[in-house]
Protein backbone atom coordinates (compact mmCIF):
# COMPACT_ATOMS: atom_id res chain seq x y z
CA UNK A 1 0.00 0.00 0.00
CA UNK A 2 1.22 3.64 -1.03
CA UNK A 3 -1.13 5.99 0.66
CA UNK A 4 -4.38 5.57 2.49
CA UNK A 5 -6.91 8.39 3.12
CA UNK A 6 -10.65 8.62 4.04
CA UNK A 7 -12.11 7.71 1.29
CA UNK A 8 -9.50 6.16 -0.74
CA UNK A 9 -6.81 3.62 -0.84
CA UNK A 10 -3.54 3.82 -3.20
CA UNK A 11 -1.04 0.82 -3.92
CA UNK A 12 1.39 -0.33 -6.65
CA UNK A 13 1.57 -3.28 -8.46
CA UNK A 14 4.11 -4.70 -11.24
CA UNK A 15 2.20 -5.61 -14.49
CA UNK A 16 3.65 -8.06 -16.60
CA UNK A 17 3.22 -7.38 -20.55
CA UNK A 18 3.64 -9.95 -23.50
CA UNK A 19 4.26 -7.09 -26.25
CA UNK A 20 5.49 -7.79 -29.77
CA UNK A 21 7.43 -5.36 -31.69
CA UNK A 22 7.42 -5.15 -35.25
CA UNK A 23 10.58 -3.36 -36.70
CA UNK A 24 11.78 -2.46 -40.46
CA UNK A 25 15.54 -1.68 -41.09
CA UNK A 26 17.21 0.15 -44.16
CA UNK A 27 20.86 -0.37 -44.46
CA UNK A 28 22.80 2.11 -46.13
CA UNK A 29 26.59 2.86 -46.47
CA UNK A 30 28.48 6.22 -47.57
CA UNK A 31 29.90 6.65 -50.53
CA UNK A 32 33.79 7.66 -50.00
CA UNK A 33 33.65 9.07 -53.27
CA UNK A 34 30.83 11.52 -54.15
CA UNK A 35 29.39 11.27 -50.57
CA UNK A 36 26.92 10.17 -51.01
CA UNK A 37 24.40 7.49 -49.15
CA UNK A 38 24.25 4.38 -50.81
CA UNK A 39 21.32 1.82 -49.87
CA UNK A 40 22.55 -1.59 -49.65
CA UNK A 41 19.09 -3.44 -48.60
CA UNK A 42 16.43 -3.92 -46.03
CA UNK A 43 15.52 -5.85 -43.62
CA UNK A 44 12.48 -6.67 -40.85
CA UNK A 45 12.24 -8.48 -37.28
CA UNK A 46 9.60 -8.99 -35.42
CA UNK A 47 10.34 -10.53 -31.63
CA UNK A 48 8.09 -10.55 -28.27
CA UNK A 49 9.18 -9.30 -25.06
CA UNK A 50 7.45 -9.65 -21.36
CA UNK A 51 7.60 -6.53 -19.98
CA UNK A 52 7.32 -5.40 -16.38
CA UNK A 53 5.03 -2.17 -15.74
CA UNK A 54 4.90 -0.72 -12.27
CA UNK A 55 1.27 0.83 -11.93
CA UNK A 56 0.07 2.81 -8.93
CA UNK A 57 -3.79 2.52 -8.92
CA UNK A 58 -6.86 4.03 -6.37
CA UNK A 59 -10.06 2.60 -5.35
CA UNK A 60 -12.91 4.04 -3.17
CA UNK A 61 -12.38 2.48 0.75
CA UNK A 62 -16.08 1.59 -0.26
CA UNK A 63 -16.65 -1.87 -0.85
CA UNK A 64 -20.33 -2.19 -1.38
CA UNK A 65 -20.65 -3.95 -4.03
CA UNK A 66 -16.91 -3.97 -5.26
CA UNK A 67 -14.43 -1.29 -4.64
CA UNK A 68 -14.66 1.70 -7.66
CA UNK A 69 -11.11 2.94 -9.60
CA UNK A 70 -10.82 6.11 -9.22
CA UNK A 71 -7.33 6.69 -10.79
CA UNK A 72 -4.52 3.95 -12.11
CA UNK A 73 -1.47 5.30 -13.96
CA UNK A 74 1.49 3.19 -15.70
CA UNK A 75 4.95 4.50 -14.51
CA UNK A 76 7.13 5.45 -17.12
CA UNK A 77 9.77 2.80 -17.41
CA UNK A 78 12.57 2.76 -20.50
CA UNK A 79 11.61 -0.66 -22.87
CA UNK A 80 14.30 -2.61 -25.25
CA UNK A 81 13.78 -4.80 -27.73
CA UNK A 82 16.38 -7.45 -28.30
CA UNK A 83 16.14 -8.22 -32.27
CA UNK A 84 19.12 -10.26 -32.56
CA UNK A 85 21.45 -9.61 -35.11
CA UNK A 86 19.90 -8.18 -38.03
CA UNK A 87 21.36 -8.00 -41.13
CA UNK A 88 20.38 -6.65 -45.30
CA UNK A 89 18.09 -9.01 -46.75
CA UNK A 90 20.67 -10.61 -50.36
CA UNK A 91 18.06 -13.16 -51.14
CA UNK A 92 16.44 -12.56 -54.84
CA UNK A 93 12.73 -12.28 -53.65
CA UNK A 94 13.73 -9.41 -51.81
CA UNK A 95 14.21 -7.47 -55.18
CA UNK A 96 11.60 -8.83 -57.31
CA UNK A 97 8.87 -6.17 -57.42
Amino acid sequence: MVASGDETVTFSIDIDATVDFDAEFSFSGKDGIDRDHVPLGSSSASTTEVIKFPMVITVTRSVDPLPELVDAEVKRTRITANFGYVEPDWSEEAYEE
